[in-house]
């Protein structure tokens, strides 16, 4: 004698009477009017069904739509994220027409004629779905707090199913901004990518190194748009004009008119400082020789003090008095004991010595200066500041 298998009561009502056993679970699940705890919570009743994806909605939708803020926050730490993350696949997944009623056990059973008993099809078109998984990934990641659903798997999910809108979303929630852009570039959609790129590169500057070698490899017309992204690279000195014109190119459809501006505004700003370096240089220079013509007097002239009054308390200078090489002179009264420096100056020449010992400690940090040195877009600068700041000179032990 054959036996035929049974599927479980829940599965098996489900089948004859879909929208009365979605009821069903709803009222066991919802939140009660009188506040008593649900009979049950929603995961434990996924298995009713199996083979049901749009009553499986129908059913996930109204319970969570029921819940008031408490409750929903107890739910966070229990059910209401794997809830969500379903919610988000069935609303990414096509459904297939189900069937209200399966004839078990019996292959030569006639099809139903009842209408409770007729194919049900999903009522939402593709965009309304999608509508409602965007909708899901935004109310249900608020500012400050992390997501009520999975993040990860909700990307997969986006992924997968080719829901581009979610992805970048979800990869701008993530802070994978470099993800952000390449969603736009594979999509050839210059407006989304510059649109994105100004929105996100605040936080990160060298996207627009991106933006611009991705326009470099086109091979279409996109000046608009290189001019636009040379306004940030300018505005941040990200690259250099040189490299800008070597990204640019390869792309034959642009030509020099495009960047000739941004050039010459670059060429004029670098004129500038250089003009700024060179009298900065020539007023160095002289102070290095005056100081150098002082300190060869005091080597070999005698110093004459007149002052007439304390450069302390400005009242007439008498004996004893205290006279320093730096020009001012004190009563020995107007200093404290052990005053060895010049109060005036004291400071002044403390910090003189702090900066020397501290770049006589420097100059044999050969690990930092390497590091500097890897980490450095223009090598030949860090190289001259050490050689600047006397970071190449011998130290005597």
């Amino acid at each position: 004698m054959a036996h035929t298998v049974q599927p479980p009561a829940g599965k098996l009502m489900a089948e004859h009477k879909a929208d009365d056993t979605t009821e069903l679970c709803v009222r066991l699940c919802a939140p009660a009017s009188d506040g008593s705890p649900p009979v049950a919570q929603p995961p434990q009743l996924l298995h009713v069904f199996v083979e049901r994806p749009i009553h499986l909605r129908m059913f996930l939708e109204r319970v969570v739509a029921a819940l008031t803020p408490q409750q929903k926050a107890a739910a966070l730490t229990t059910w209401l994220p794997a809830v969500h993350t379903t919610l988000l696949e069935l609303y990414l997944t096509p459904p297939l027409p189900q069937l209200a009623q399966l004839q078990l056990g019996d292959p030569t059973a006639q099809p139903p004629t009842s209408t409770s008993q007729a194919t049900t099809v999903d009522t939402l078109t593709e965009a309304e779905r999608h509508s409602r998984a965007l909708t899901l990934l935004r109310n249900e990641w608020v500012e400050g707090a992390a997501a009520t659903y999975d993040a990860e798997h909700a990307l997969v999910l986006c992924q997968l199913h080719s829901f581009g809108a979610g992805a970048l979303y979800l990869y701008e929630r993530l802070r994978l901004y470099k993800e952000v852009l390449a969603l736009h570039m594979a999509a050839g959609d210059n407006v989304g990518l510059l649109e994105a790129c100004g929105r996100l590169a605040p936080e990160e500057p060298q996207l627009w190194v991106d933006v611009l070698a991705f326009l470099g490899s086109r091979q279409d017309d996109c000046s608009r748009e290189v001019r636009e992204a040379l306004v940030h690279i300018e505005r941040g000195r990200l690259l250099s004009p040189l490299l800008v014109l070597q990204t640019l190119a390869t792309n034959k459809n642009l030509t020099l008119s495009v960047v000739k501006e941004y050039v010459g505004r670059c060429l004029a700003e670098d004129s500038a400082a250089l003009a700024e370096d060179q009298a900065a240089i020539r007023r160095l220079s002289e102070q290095t020789a005056r100081m150098g013509s002082e300190v060869e007097q005091l080597r070999t002239s005698a110093r004459i003090f007149q002052h007439s009054k304390c450069t302390a308390c400005t009242a007439a200078l008498d004996l004893p008095a205290v006279h320093f090489l730096c020009m001012h002179s004190f009563h020995t009264r107007c200093l404290g004991e052990d005053q060895a420096d010049c109060p005036r100056c004291a400071a002044d020449n403390r910090e003189v010595a702090d900066l020397r010992r501290a770049l006589e400690g420097a100059a044999g940090a050969h690990d930092q200066f390497f590091e500097q040195l890897g980490r450095a877009e223009d090598g030949f600068s860090v190289v001259a500041d050490h050689y600047g700041k006397g970071l190449f000179s011998r130290v005597d032990g």
